[in-house]
């Protein structure tokens, strides 16, 4: 089962679409080396941020007097209390820079409904400690991640089963499916993490010189996402066999969310369509028995 580019939509019908909220933020926490003036980093970051419409709160940490278990607490706490105010009713986004050494910070971007693969990524550092070394240098905002879709692996015989099951429990196939689908964002994933080295991301092109000594560099890139990225659930039924992908934007963490999110479905469609005591309401509700089949 292969992600691929979104095709275009075949002729008749047009399939119905689920969409999937994103029900949690992402963060990066983005590892610097050299000495980093803060008044010119909160520069930086808001005149490349502040381009989309998106005005990040800015605050400053230094963690520099504690001892390594100390800070590695006082780092979780700010990642959590990010993730918990970013967002309605708080700032769409959050950026802080903490200070660890002399020439050691971490810049920690938290949004929501931001997302990011490695060529998006790599444009935004380049951006970022461009805007940095020559203040008010902004380019163009980078589009987001192209969309792909991935295949449902659910087989001729698992539909055909599926749809008969509907037919026994007075519903049409859709209303499964729907069922289906809301048992799975309930049991979504609570954390992804991905650790990406800096000379990969900040590569300088061939020929160009060597930073200069004193210069503010990438070191790595550790990126979260916490709970269910977004996706859409394309169903096609009529005409022909059910078909069903999942939509979503290819991002740092390739297809793996949107694969194990795949799987799921089809397990929780091939429980329903082969299980007696499983039902499913004209609302798309489980009944319990349903739900407790889910694993």
């Amino acid at each position: 089962m292969a992600a691929s580019p979104v095709p275009p939509a075949p002729a008749g019908t047009p399939p119905t679409l689920l969409p999937a909220p994103d029900t949690g933020p992402s963060q990066l926490v983005v590892h610097l080396g050299g000495w980093v003036d803060p008044v010119r980093m909160r520069g930086a970051v808001k005149g490349v941020l502040d381009r989309g419409g998106r005005k990040p709160f800015w605050r400053e940490l230094d963690l520099g007097v504690l001892t390594v278990g100390e800070r590695t607490d006082a780092l979780d706490g700010l990642l959590a209390a990010d993730r918990g105010s970013v967002g309605s009713p708080g700032p769409p986004e959050r950026a802080a820079l903490v200070r660890l050494a002399w020439e050691r910070h971490l810049l920690v971007l938290t949004a929501r409904q931001r997302h990011h693969d490695e060529v998006t990524l790599r444009a935004l550092l380049r951006d970022l400690l461009r805007a940095y070394a020559v203040p008010g240098t902004v380019r163009a905002r980078v589009g987001e991640p192209p969309a792909e879709e991935t295949e449902v692996p659910l087989t001729a015989a698992d539909a055909g089963r599926l749809t008969l099951r509907a037919l026994g429990l007075g519903v049409d196939l859709e209303t499964v499916v729907r069922g289906a689908w809301t048992v799975v964002l309930a049991g979504a994933a609570g954390r992804r993490e991905v650790v990406l080295g800096g000379a990969d991301l900040c590569a300088p092109p061939p020929g160009a010189p060597a930073p200069a000594p004193g210069r503010v560099t990438v070191t790595g890139v550790r990126a979260i996402h916490h709970g269910q990225p977004p996706l859409t659930l394309v169903l096609r039924a009529d005409p022909g066999p059910l078909q069903l992908r999942l939509r979503g934007r290819r991002g740092l963490f390739g297809t793996e969310a949107v694969r194990d999110t795949a799987d799921r479905l089809a397990g929780v469609l091939r429980r329903l369509a082969n299980d007696s005591r499983a039902g499913v309401s004209h609302a798309g509700e489980f009944t319990v028995q349903a739900a407790q089949l889910v694993g």
